[in-house]
């Protein structure tokens, strides 16, 4: 089990990665961000949070309710 850390932490990541991507490339189409990557990488920071957290929640729940289970 403690060898599948590193998948639940990849697994975890990934899902991360691709709403932050996501994210920036919906940034990229506000007219008031295109002068200051600050303010866009502050805005997609905000349009992207809720969303890891959402899923870094899902994707961490699962893999504790699934490690009480009784199948290995």
């Amino acid at each position: 089990m403690q060898n599948l850390v590193i998948f639940v932490v990849l697994g975890i990541a990934a899902d991360d990665v691709f709403v932050f991507t996501d994210a920036w490339k919906q940034s990229a189409k506000e007219k008031a961000l295109k002068d200051s990557i600050n303010k866009r990488m502050a805005y997609t920071w905000r349009r992207a949070a809720k969303a890891m957290l959402v899923t870094s929640s899902t994707t961490g729940f699962a893999f504790i309710a699934s490690s009480f289970s009784k199948l290995l």
